[in-house]
């Protein structure tokens, strides 16, 4: 099937084509990218949805640059061929290594972030070097250095950067003045994480510049003219890696809505709310379940900065609530949204769907080989009514999908 689109640019130049891990598909243009994923999407859904469904994949506005978070790892050097005496590794920065899981390349630029990146990583080794401040080695347990952390907001500017080092390690001033030599950062953090572990996570931090929340803004396309969202996003708080393109996706879902035109909508695996956030002037009742407290607290924190007060927030595991609390029946007109982590849903819940049986369902996917499997399930009381798949990802071979599906009669 053809892939309509007039975004076929020629890729920026990269020095770590072929070895960066951070990017797996280095094709010549966006053209043959996007072919190749949908041959995936063909090969993954032919067997579940009727071919008519199954349309050419959205691409993404921005196929470069589109990353709005990225997380950097600091590591010895990686020689190919071990020395034949120890020697001292210098600390490098980047992602890891294609197909290696103990090496990481010491990044130079990355045409799927921010084309400031590079002048930010020489301030950055030039800052370590400065204070003989080595990568933390999880086997000798030494070393002060875990990862950076790059947020931006792509429509809004706003830029974070934090650093994660062990809880003994003092940062100074330094590091503000380093980190803002080319690149005007909203906010400066100092994290510390005190375990071996290798996530960029923190146990506690602390505001060096600036604040703490990255600000965006997105602006969802819609039949009645573009709907625009604010947002404050925590420092490690969850927010779609490629905002441009999920204008596009909670543009469909809109359109979805109003074409089932709900009384209450559920939001599971809610998160901080975006999707209901996005769908809230055409629905008088929400609800958005989150495990997460923080996610939760935000969501509510968007919804104020956003003037709207018909979305119930709920923290709780989407299995439990669903089981106790979701008031769905076939006889109403309610719309239940999906939007589980890569891991998909837990099998209470698809249990609990099934039994209760709402009669629509939208599921949001962003591991689609998982979609393909628990749509055998949802299909033998569902019908599929739509179908799409966006390019979130390019030049890697992950994307989005998105299933609309209405109880049988």
């Amino acid at each position: 099937m053809p892939v309509r689109s007039n975004l076929f640019p020629v890729p920026p130049s990269c020095s770590h084509l072929g070895v960066c891990g951070g990017c797996t598909a280095p094709h010549s243009d966006y053209r043959s990218h996007l072919v190749e994923k949908q041959q995936t999407v063909q090969s993954l859904f032919q067997d579940h949805l009727p071919s008519r469904l199954i349309g050419d994949i959205i691409p993404s506005p921005h196929p470069f640059y589109y990353r709005n978070k990225i997380e950097l790892k600091f590591d010895r050097f990686f020689y190919p061929k071990p020395p034949r005496e120890k020697i001292d590794r210098p600390t490098v920065i980047g992602f890891r290594r294609k197909g290696r899981w103990n090496a990481t390349l010491d990044l130079n630029e990355c045409r799927i972030f921010s084309p400031w990146l590079p002048n930010l990583l020489c301030d950055i080794r030039q800052w370590y070097r400065r204070h003989n401040l080595r990568s933390y080695h999880q086997g000798a347990r030494e070393g002060q250095l875990k990862h950076l952390v790059l947020r931006e907001g792509k429509r809004s500017g706003s830029k974070l950067i934090i650093l994660i080092t062990t809880p003994e390690t003092t940062i100074t001033d330094d590091f503000v003045t380093a980190a803002c030599h080319h690149v005007n950062f909203s906010g400066i953090i100092h994290a510390t994480q005190a375990g071996t572990g290798d996530v960029a996570i923190a146990e506690d931090w602390r505001l060096l510049q600036g604040r703490e929340e990255l600000t965006e803004y997105l602006i969802i396309p819609d039949a009645n003219g573009n709907r625009q969202l604010h947002f404050t996003i925590p420092p490690f708080g969850f927010f779609q890696v490629n905002p441009l393109a999920v204008e596009l996706l909670y543009g469909r879902i809109r359109a979805i809505t109003r074409t089932c035109a709900p009384e209450r909508v559920f939001d599971l695996y809610g998160g901080s709310g975006s999707i209901a956030l996005s769908i809230a002037d055409l629905v008088p009742r929400l609800v958005s379940v989150e495990s997460f407290p923080q996610s939760t607290e935000y969501g509510i924190r968007n919804s104020r900065l956003n003037r709207i007060d018909n979305i119930e927030f709920i923290c709780a595991k989407v299995e439990r609530w669903i089981r106790d609390e979701l008031p769905c029946s076939p006889d109403s007109n309610d719309l239940v949204i999906l939007d589980p982590p890569r891991s998909g849903l837990h099998p209470h819940v698809i249990r609990e769907l099934l039994k209760k049986k709402p009669p629509n369902i939208l599921y949001v996917s962003c591991n689609p080989k998982l979609l393909a499997r628990e749509l055998n399930t949802f299909l033998t009381q569902y019908e599929a009514r739509a179908f799409y798949c966006f390019d979130f990802f390019p030049f890697t071979p992950h994307f989005e999908s998105m299933v609309f599906l209405s109880l049988r009669p």
